[in-house]
């Protein structure tokens, strides 16, 4: 998502002061779990980022919401869900908070921060791990 204004900056403000952002997702690198038009809640992440999390990550002029496939020494490894390739380690200074509660345009709500989801991040990553760029996913939902 293009950044004219500084839009991971003001994020990570808000996240900052305990705040919840919302924010509405464009691009597909997230299909089917977050399709375009769906409205996407950041909150500040609690903890160390974990396989399987969906996070909002600030890069430069861009913020990008995509499932954590790995931390490393290098930093946090991260890839879409529809994604064909792991995107380059984002450093902890870069990650802004962690995705909550996702509304596709659908209308459809779902939690993304209890067990349930945690558990089903990790299975997406093994799924994608094993079939990159494949549309493993299009199978379950």
């Amino acid at each position: 998502m293009p950044d004219p204004v500084g839009f991971p900056s003001l994020v990570r403000e808000a996240l900052s002061l305990g705040r919840s952002v919302t924010i509405r997702a464009r691009g597909h690198s997230m299909r089917p779990l977050i399709p375009d038009g769906s409205l996407v809640e950041i909150v500040p992440l609690p903890r160390s980022p974990r396989v399987g999390d969906v996070l909002a990550l600030g890069r430069g002029r861009h913020l990008v919401v995509h499932r954590v496939h790995a931390v490393t020494e290098a930093g946090v490894v991260t890839m879409g869900d529809g994604g064909a390739k792991p995107d380059r380690p984002f450093e902890p200074c870069e990650i802004l908070g962690i995705v909550r509660r996702v509304e596709t345009p659908r209308g459809l709500v779902m939690r993304l921060d209890g067990s349930a989801a945690r558990l089903l991040g990790r299975v997406i990553v093994a799924l994608l791990g094993v079939r990159p760029g494949r549309p493993v996913l299009r199978r379950f939902f």
